[in-house]
C-alpha cells in the first residue's frame, strides 16, 4: 500500500517562459502529460510537490518531491533551528496563509526564461490554479509577503503592485514596523 497523497491526474502542467511563449521544447513532451499537487508548504515562499512518474520539470527531473521555490516573492523566514532559532516578523503567519492557500491543491507550473532553479538546486515557478489565480501574485496581495525584486521576471510590474495595495492597506507583514 502506497503511503502519502495519491498521484493527480488532469490536463498538462503549463510550461511558459517569462515572455509568455510556450516553451515545449524546454518542457519536454513528456512532462506535459500530467499535473502537480502542492504536497507540503515549508515557508511562505516554498513548496514541495507531489506529481504522477512522468512528471518532468523543465531541466527533465522528476517534479514528484520536488522543491519549488516561488518566483518573484519574498516571505518571512520560520524557525529552523540552530541557523533560524525564532521566525522573523509575520514569518508563521505568512507559512499558514500559504499552507491556506495551497497545501493540496493541484496547480500548474509556469517557468522564468533560463534559470530553472536557485542557489539551493529548488526549481523556479510561478504556480497557477485551474482559474488563472497566480498564488505568488496572492501571497503579496494580501500582505503574506514581498515581492521579490532582486531580478527581473515577468510579472514583476504586477507583483510590485499587488505590494503596493498590501502596503497601502498595512496588511500582513506591513505591521511589522
Amino acid at each position: 500500500m502506497a503511503c502519502g497523497p495519491p498521484p493527480v491526474e488532469g490536463p498538462a502542467p503549463t510550461y511558459t517562459n517569462d515572455s509568455g511563449v510556450t516553451n515545449m521544447a524546454d518542457a519536454g513532451s513528456v512532462a506535459a502529460q500530467a499535473r502537480v499537487q502542492v504536497r507540503q508548504v515549508i515557508d511562505g515562499d516554498t513548496i514541495i510537490l507531489t506529481a504522477t512518474s512522468d512528471a518532468k520539470s523543465p531541466d527533465g527531473r522528476n517534479l514528484s518531491g520536488e522543491t519549488v521555490r516561488l518566483l518573484g516573492v519574498d516571505a518571512p523566514e520560520v524557525a529552523r533551528p540552530p541557523q533560524t532559532p525564532t521566525s522573523d516578523c509575520y514569518g508563521d503567519q505568512a507559512r499558514n496563509d500559504a499552507k491556506e492557500l495551497m497545501q493540496g491543491r493541484t496547480v500548474t507550473l509556469a517557468y522564468g526564461t533560463n534559470n530553472y532553479r536557485d542557489s539551493y538546486g529548488r526549481l523556479l515557478a510561478y504556480v497557477v490554479f485551474s482559474d488563472g489565480e497566480i498564488a505568488n501574485e496572492t501571497l503579496i496581495e494580501n500582505g503574506s509577503a514581498r515581492s521579490y525584486d532582486r531580478f527581473s521576471h515577468r510579472y514583476r510590474s504586477r507583483f510590485e503592485a499587488a505590494e503596493k495595495r498590501a502596503r497601502d492597506k498595512n496588511l500582513g507583514v506591513w505591521t511589522c514596523r
